[in-house]
């Protein structure tokens, strides 16, 4: 009956302590997934407008190679 309840008890333990390190690895590897609210969002990056109308206008020497 002792071995029984030694064999029962390192079984609960070994399972116990497997989901453990099977939680922090599977947390570890996909964190910024299972939990967004922890992940610091990276801002999207916007063009200045200046920056728009200066790539939209043709410069002179970019419309005479044509």
């Amino acid at each position: 009956m002792t071995t029984d309840t030694f064999l029962f008890t390192a079984g609960w333990l070994f399972f116990a302590a497997l989901v453990a390190v099977i939680a922090a690895l599977t947390i570890a590897a996909f964190g910024r997934d299972l939990l967004p609210w922890t992940a610091h969002p990276e801002p999207a990056h916007r063009p200045h407008p200046a920056d728009q109308s200066r790539h939209s206008q043709v410069l002179p020497s970019q419309s005479s190679t044509r």
